[in-house]
């Protein structure tokens, strides 16, 4: 497309009318993408407030995150010994 000139009082009424449709499909073009975003970063926000929420009711970290294994007696492959 070219580009248009700086002053439009040399376009005709044909041509003006050309271009405002094509820039108003172009701009609803931009507005329907920037609502898929904007649905989309909803979307995340409640995942992240999901996960918090889950992670706010487990309480304090269990040994298995703090990176140690608990010894427990006839269990084989975990780390404990069987006795």
């Amino acid at each position: 497309m070219p580009v248009p000139p700086a002053g439009f009082a040399g376009l005709t009424e044909e041509e003006l009318r050309a271009m405002e449709g094509s820039e108003r499909q172009h701009l609803e073009a931009r507005l329907q993408c920037l609502h898929n975003i904007h649905t989309l970063l909803d979307a995340a926000m409640l995942q992240i407030n999901q996960y918090l929420s889950v992670l706010g009711a487990l309480g304090s970290p269990s040994p298995l995150s703090q990176g140690r294994v608990p010894v427990v007696p006839g269990s084989f492959g975990l780390g404990g010994f069987d006795l």
